[in-house]
């Protein structure tokens, strides 16, 4: 299959950047965020917060804090390794058997996931 890139018109493109933003909206009210990856995101505010102060108030001292903050971020990044998507999906076909990723919805492929997640809690509470 081949999908071929089209340049889209300014209105177009706005359009399309508030539907996108709605479906990560939804994204994120249905499955939330990791911890590592909320401390990812703090993170990201904190180095632009010294930024805006080291520029808004010509704070040059900010220099050091914002590379500690960065050297900190790619800790927290490269602390970031989850399963990919293939994995995941190995792991939710042992217990149920193929899944065709073009036929189950992602609500779907998670509520799997979160059961498995379940069990295992339960698995692990009876034999801890």
């Amino acid at each position: 299959m081949h999908i071929e890139k089209k340049k889209v018109g300014k209105i177009s493109g706005v359009v399309l950047g508030i539907l996108w933003r709605k479906i990560l909206d939804q994204f994120i009210d249905r499955f939330g965020f990791s911890d590592n990856s909320l401390e990812i995101i703090r993170k990201q505010k904190e180095i632009i917060a010294l930024t805006v102060d080291k520029i808004a108030n010509d704070n040059k001292s900010a220099n050091a804090f914002i590379k500690i903050a960065e050297e900190q971020l790619k800790a927290l990044q490269a602390n970031d390794k989850g399963m990919n998507f293939h994995e995941l999906k190995a792991l939710v076909e042992l217990e149920w058997g193929h899944l065709n990723p073009m036929i189950v919805t992602v609500g779907e492929f998670y509520s799997y996931v979160k059961i498995l997640q379940d069990r295992a809690k339960k698995q692990t509470a009876k034999h801890g």
